[in-house]
């Protein structure tokens, strides 16, 4: 279930002091004749008179309140048992880091989201070829959009098999600590040192352990661009952001028209990207594989159908 946090506290209202976020005007005080005319009200009519102008009030203020709801990514809709409700609420105050002004609200990160940076594979000591990885996959379907990480932890204390335990439940990350309740708890430090990202130490299944990554995720941000078929010269695929990915599904029978992307899949780890063809005459699935390519800039290895085709932001292509 979501909830609301409240992050800030709400500051004091001082109706004589105009503080009221949005108010038109200061409240006024009423002349004599017109106090003459509330005279004859009685205690109760007087009373539902003053508890409407609070109602007034508080709904004057609710108007400018900013609302962060747990667990959703900015802009996206979070089901509940109730329904739908989105993310972000037009606002002011709730939700919003001290002196935030309304453009200018966050989203409490959640522990899925606090791990991902830590994605990678990391040698152990335990033995040789002892490893624990973080695997991140990222989804996203376009229309509507419903953005999904999951993370799964593998260990492997022997070098020779390895266990998946994925991350919910009970698993917590506060950012420092990872904690699978009964299976491992661990400290990670960032911090580069000898060519290592990041380390970790702590228990796996009762077992001291240290670990550490030369690997960092990749967003699939860093791969903006325009990548043009080096056997054609024409584009074969755009990705202006995470939501808008335009690509050429007839790649590899005949060069067409760039088609949005409307779901897919993407591996920081390793920046390859997956999704479902369109129509029985192309592939069932693309895998993109995405890089760099010396001057040739940004780069694509695009597989699916016979020989992988490849594409570059910057041509002619050298290899």
């Amino acid at each position: 279930m979501q909830h609301i946090q409240l992050n800030s506290p709400l500051p004091p209202f001082h109706p004589s002091k105009n503080s009221l976020p949005g108010a038109s005007a200061e409240p006024s005080l009423p002349s004599r004749s017109e106090a003459r005319n509330l005279a004859p009200l009685t205690k109760p009519k007087m009373k539902l008179l003053l508890d409407a102008s609070l109602i007034r009030i508080v709904l004057v203020f609710l108007k400018k309140v900013h609302v962060s709801i747990e667990c959703a990514p900015a802009g996206t809709t979070t089901r509940t048992g109730q329904g739908t409700v989105k993310s972000i609420l037009s606002g002011w105050l709730i939700g919003a880091a001290p002196l935030l002004y309304a453009n200018q609200w966050r989203i409490r990160m959640t522990d899925v989201s606090k791990l991902v940076p830590f994605t990678g594979y990391y040698s152990m000591n335990a033995a040789p070829g002892a490893f624990l990885s973080i695997d991140t996959i990222e989804e996203r379907s376009i229309s509507p959009i419903q953005p999904n990480t999951t993370i799964s932890i593998n260990v492997s204390m022997d070098g020779k098999s390895a266990t998946t335990y994925p991350f919910g439940g009970g698993a917590t990350f506060d950012g420092v600590r990872l904690s699978i309740p009964g299976k491992l708890t661990l400290d990670f430090t960032r911090e580069y040192r000898n060519g290592h990202l990041v380390t970790f130490s702590g228990t796996i299944g009762g077992v001291n352990a240290k670990g550490e990554t030369y690997y960092n995720p990749v967003p699939l941000s860093a791969f903006i661009g325009d990548y043009y078929d080096v056997q054609t010269s024409k584009m074969a695929l755009s990705i202006k952001s995470d939501s808008e990915i335009l690509f050429d599904y007839s790649i590899f029978s005949s060069s067409g028209q760039l088609q949005q992307v409307d779901s897919y899949k993407y591996v920081p780890a390793m920046f390859v990207l997956t999704f479902s063809g369109r129509s029985s005459s192309e592939p069932a699935s693309f895998t993109l594989m995405l890089g760099t390519a010396s001057k040739n800039g940004l780069a694509c290895s695009i597989q699916g159908g016979g020989t992988p085709r490849f594409a570059v932001s910057i041509l002619p292509f050298i290899p």
